[in-house]
């Protein structure tokens, strides 16, 4: 059993450090160009299944993927792999969530901003389609397309690890990363976070 999984392209939102959580922002021209070319790099994968979350970004970006692929497959988009909400944080510059919210530590995991999602329960959301995943495909190649932190938490899950594993992976705008599951044993990470599809990866400003 194979797993892609694939973060979206750039956005604006990216660019000018706001938090964009499930706010539905759509990818700038940067991560359109991205996406084209995550595809390229996926063009001769033989996929089987394509789930994807129903934001714009990962849409579009799903969508660049499977016009390069030309396997023509139907696409679950789905809103269990939306990004985490973060409420009264959403299209906030990102300092404010690190000043007056930290997400992890001496219990504040379990805490929601409000109107939003507590890490923890942003976690199980995200372990409760990996179950499902697996109780629906024990075999072929499935891509999964979706968001930073949705990516981080997959593979958290597929590893088998605890919650704070997570913070310890790295995931760039339209990086690709892959699992392996061979013989019924446990999921082997063998690629995260490749950037060498891309002629432009993103560059961040300093907060």
């Amino acid at each position: 059993m194979h797993i892609i999984i694939v973060r979206h392209g750039v956005t604006d939102h990216n660019l000018s450090r706001r938090i964009q959580g499930q706010v539905d922002t759509p990818l700038n021209a940067q991560g359109l160009q991205q996406a084209a070319e995550l595809g390229r790099a996926l063009s001769d994968e033989a996929i089987d299944h394509v789930y994807s979350s129903d934001l714009r970004r990962a849409r579009q970006t799903t969508e660049a993927v499977l016009r390069a692929n030309r396997a023509g497959l139907p696409v679950d988009f789905t809103p269990a792999l939306r990004e985490r909400h973060y409420g009264e944080y959403q299209d906030q510059p990102l300092p404010h969530i690190y000043l007056e919210y930290e997400e992890f530590g001496d219990g504040r995991e379990d805490r929601a901003p409000a109107g939003g999602e507590s890490l923890s329960a942003f976690h199980a959301r995200i372990g409760a389609f990996w179950a499902g995943l697996l109780s629906r495909h024990s075999a072929g190649t499935i891509l999964l397309s979706a968001h930073g932190g949705v990516t981080r938490s997959l593979m958290t899950h597929a590893l088998g690890e605890d919650l704070a594993f997570r913070h310890s992976l790295k995931q760039g705008n339209c990086c690709l990363n892959r699992l392996e599951r061979r013989d019924g044993q446990r999921f082997e990470l063998t690629l995260v976070n490749s950037l060498d599809h891309l002629s432009a990866p993103t560059v961040l400003p300093a907060m």
